[in-house]
């Protein structure tokens, strides 16, 4: 395998393995003016396409959010809120969990006195590549990250807590945001996350990717039952159990909160509602961005450089595999993977569906990955309570552990050469100076999944939960968008 190849690989969901500088617990900023996420039992709380004048809202103003609307029968005057956007209670401990075929990591609570004198554990991020690849790796690509968590350290004596999944993205691994998951740990949560091997990034890098159809939800079942199985099991609340993923994790989890019945609620991060494929041939994987709607894609033939697809019994195209995304009627559908050998001759049926559970969709403004726009139609498609949160300036990246070190280094540019603009541009969505600062932006991130999860899973909530403001701000980072309704 060639270099260019590899990174390839390794660029083309923006992720990419490097250095990285972990927050720190002593020094991560305290927000006191988050909104929250509840308001009334029947508030509602959505915000609007244009300015006061008609005119479109532009993003030259990072720090301004866009305009609400308030439905005037209801009191939702601001009152003080629990910021959970700093460390929580509890320290984290963390351990792996071996599932036969894949590995599990667990971060769980643990107290302060159980862990003195002890150091956290630092992530060798080369670890998620095939030994053979690794040389191949370049030094400015690779190094070390502080998770902030303790290896196999005691469970803290408030056990048992209620349980939150996570799935990771296409090109991922388990331990790609162990800022996020050691945070939700912190705050009083047991959070696992699985290796998806057959989209993980060890299989990307060896172009050895595989589309199996309900894989990944199969995956979020097998690792509740390693849980409950294994020596964290009596410390664990599996009647309380939430699901988060990013990017193709945040499809993830949206499935599993409609096809598991012991998921209570999710979390949706920079993704839109999932696709449904069913009939007997699938011949590839099917993204489809619109709301509600329905199609029969037909594969009619494959060749190493493109494809003949016909959609909803229309006018076959011929589309590069490099570029295979077609068109029907308000709505683009993207075969996935875009490789020859995976995308077979068949007929996909799908659908988009949205889970009834309640569910948080957090989106970047400036994502060029997944458009903000797709997590916003899957909140209008969710028919329980649900909050959309999108935060100003923040890119798809932002929500990954790997997105700091990028942004420290100044960015991807020395590999333009190499794998060239386009892709270094999606690597770097969210990870440069001219973005919002990622550590800053899954903070706010963690604030909003701790309230929306204490909220869902049985957790007392002791906080005052009807501040409605969405012009929030956390070292210069805001909101650009805000809804909520129960």
């Amino acid at each position: 395998m060639t270099l260019r190849r590899l990174l390839l690989g390794l660029c083309v969901c923006g992720l990419v393995v490097v250095s990285s500088c972990a927050q720190t617990d002593d020094t991560a900023p305290v927000v006191t003016d988050l909104p929250a996420l509840d308001g009334p039992a029947d508030s509602v709380v959505d915000t609007v396409d244009s300015t006061p004048d008609g005119s479109t809202p532009t993003s030259s103003a990072p720090n301004v959010a866009s305009t609400t609307t308030v439905a005037p029968e209801q009191d939702l005057e601001p009152e003080p809120a629990q910021s959970f956007a700093g460390p929580g209670p509890y320290f984290a401990g963390v351990t792996t969990l071996d599932l036969g075929d894949r590995q599990a990591d667990v971060w769980y609570p643990v107290d302060a006195a159980d862990v003195e004198g002890l150091t956290t554990e630092v992530f060798d991020t080369l670890s998620v590549f095939p030994d053979s690849l690794k040389d191949l790796i370049p030094a400015e690509l690779s190094g070390d990250i502080d998770t902030h968590a303790f290896r196999d350290a005691v469970v803290s004596l408030d056990a048992p807590f209620p349980v939150v999944v996570y799935s990771h993205g296409f090109g991922g691994y388990r331990q790609t945001a162990t800022a996020y998951t050691t945070h939700l740990a912190s705050w009083g949560f047991v959070v696992i996350s699985t290796d998806h091997v057959e989209r993980g990034i060890a299989a990307q890098a060896t172009s050895q990717l595989k589309n199996i159809p309900g894989r990944d939800v199969r995956d979020v079942s097998r690792s509740l039952e390693a849980l409950h199985n294994s020596a964290l099991g009596a410390s664990v609340d599996l009647e309380h159990v939430g699901i988060t993923g990013h990017s193709a994790g945040a499809g993830t989890a949206a499935r599993a909160a409609i096809e598991l019945d012991e998921i209570d609620s999710f979390v949706s991060i920079s993704g839109g509602a999932p696709v449904v494929t069913t009939g007997d041939d699938i011949g590839a994987s099917v993204q489809i961005q619109g709301e509600g709607t329905s199609h029969r894609v037909d594969v009619q033939a494959v060749t190493d450089v493109d494809a003949t697809i016909a959609v909803d019994g229309g006018t076959p195209q011929v589309v590069p595999l490099d570029a295979l995304s077609v068109t029907a009627g308000a709505d683009t559908i993207t075969l996935v993977p875009v490789t020859g050998e995976r995308l077979r001759v068949g007929t996909v049926r799908a659908k988009r569906a949205a889970p009834t559970k309640p569910g948080l969709i957090v989106a970047a403004e400036r994502d060029t990955v997944v458009d903000p726009a797709a997590s916003a139609a899957l909140y209008r498609m969710l028919t329980g309570s649900a909050q959309r949160v999108e935060i100003a300036d923040a890119g798809h990246n932002s929500f990954t552990d790997s997105c700091a070190g990028i942004r420290e280094m100044g960015g991807l540019q020395s590999l333009v050469d190499v794998i060239g603009e386009a892709q270094v541009a999606r690597a770097e969505n969210g990870c440069t100076a001219r973005f919002a600062d990622p550590v800053v932006v899954t903070q706010v991130l963690g604030h909003y999944s701790v309230a929306f999860f204490r909220t869902t899973l049985g957790v007392a909530d002791d906080t005052a939960t009807s501040a409605v403001d969405i012009t929030p701000t956390l070292d210069d980072i805001s909101l650009s968008a805000f809804s909520s309704r129960n």
